[in-house]
């Protein structure tokens, strides 16, 4: 269902990062970080960056 790169995204996201932070982690422009997190939101059906970490949560991508 997601990329990898996406995955990689989801996981920090879970974990309340901002865009800037995970752009940094994963050696991405802010811009390309606030794509990914949008297609995560359309591919999970959420509205908002909120819901779409809560759906992630529950399809299993935990804080840890």
């Amino acid at each position: 269902m997601l990329s990898k790169r996406q995955e990689e995204v989801a996981k920090l996201l879970v974990k309340g990062k901002s865009t800037k932070e995970i752009a940094a982690a994963l050696r991405l422009s802010p811009s390309t970080c606030l794509h990914h997190i949008r297609r995560l939101c359309a591919k999970v059906g959420a509205a908002n960056r909120i819901e779409c970490e809560a759906k992630l949560g529950a399809l299993g991508f935990y804080r840890e």
